[in-house]
């Protein structure tokens, strides 16, 4: 578990072998529903604006 206060700046590595499997968890949520990142340049290019409502 990563625990990552709203705007702390962070950067996860992986170190193993294996691929990274990471689930975030935003509250109040802050990215659009289901939508995955597959490298960190699409993650940084997401700047759409979020209102922080939940779907459900």
């Amino acid at each position: 578990i990563v625990i990552v206060p709203a705007g702390t700046t962070h950067n996860i590595i992986n170190t193993g072998s294996a691929p990274l499997r990471l689930c975030a968890l935003y509250a109040p949520p802050n990215r659009r529903d289901r939508v995955v990142h597959h490298t960190r340049d699409s993650a940084e290019a997401d700047n759409e604006h979020v209102a922080g409502n939940t779907t459900e």
